[in-house]
C-alpha cells in the first residue's frame, strides 16, 4: 500500500452517533478499532466531504500519472435523512489501538485522546447525542483494491455531554415529572410468616429431602 503524508483536521460540531473511544469496538476483530461516527448537517458538512474526496482525486491522478488505472473506494462517509427531512452526512474515523513504529519496529499503545469544552482531558464517556469536534488525520492511499482516503482518529472535544445510557432514562421515554406517589426507593418486604408445622411433619419434610439428594 503507498500514501502520502496525511493533513491534519478538525471538524465542524456535530452530533456523536456511535463512539468507542474508553474502549476499542471488538465486533469484527478481536484487537478492535476505537471509533466515532459525527453527524454533521449536509450543508455544514459539505466543505469537508469535498476535501476529502479532492484528496482522493489527487490520489487518483497520482496513480494514473504513474501508468496505473486502480478503482475509486467507498469513503467512509454517507448520506443520512432525519425524520424532519433534513439532510446530514455521518463521517466516521478510526484509531487502531496499537501500531508499530516504522522507526524502531516496536509495537506502540494507541488511544484518542478526548477534551472538554474547557480543554481538559476527561474519561466520561462519550454517549450517543453529544455535541462533539474531531480532530483526525486525512490519509490518501492506494492498496489492491483501489484508491481512498483513510479517516484517522487522533482526539475528541466534548462541547455537550450525554452520558452513555442515559436515553435510558424516564425523560427519554417521554414521561414528565407529576403530582402522585412518589417511592422510597425501597422494595416492600413481605411480613413474615408463622410457620404451624408439627414436630412430625417437620421429621416428615427432612426425610423427603435427603431421599431426593438435591444440592439446590
Amino acid at each position: 500500500m503507498t500514501k502520502t503524508k496525511g493533513i491534519r483536521i478538525t471538524t465542524p460540531q456535530g452530533t456523536a452517533q456511535w463512539a468507542y473511544l474508553d474502549k476499542p469496538d471488538t465486533k469484527f476483530s478481536e484487537e478492535g478499532v476505537y471509533t466515532i461516527t459525527l453527524r454533521l448537517p449536509t450543508s455544514e458538512g459539505q466543505p469537508l466531504k469535498d476535501q476529502l474526496l479532492g484528496m482522493q482525486q489527487e490520489q487518483m491522478a497520482y496513480e494514473k500519472k504513474a501508468g496505473k488505472n486502480p478503482t475509486l473506494m467507498t469513503m467512509p462517509i454517507k448520506d443520512f435523512v432525519d425524520d424532519d427531512g433534513v439532510e446530514h452526512l455521518d463521517f466516521r474515523f478510526k484509531m487502531k489501538p496499537s501500531y508499530k513504529s516504522a522507526k524502531t519496529g516496536e509495537t506502540v499503545q494507541n488511544t484518542p485522546k478526548v477534551f472538554d469544552a474547557q480543554l481538559k482531558p476527561m474519561t466520561d464517556m462519550v454517549g450517543r447525542g453529544s455535541k462533539v469536534k474531531v480532530n483526525f488525520t486525512a490519509d490518501k492511499y492506494t492498496c489492491p483494491m483501489g484508491v481512498g482516503v483513510a479517516l484517522r482518529l487522533s482526539a475528541v472535544q466534548v462541547l455537550d455531554l450525554v452520558t452513555v445510557g442515559s436515553e435510558q432514562n424516564a425523560e427519554g421515554f417521554g414521561f414528565s415529572a407529576e403530582e402522585g406517589f412518589v417511592s422510597s426507593g425501597e422494595p416492600e418486604k413481605a411480613p413474615e410468616q408463622v410457620s404451624a408445622t408439627t414436630d412430625s411433619e417437620a421429621d416428615s419434610a427432612e426425610t423427603e429431602e435427603a431421599t431426593n439428594g438435591s444440592d439446590f
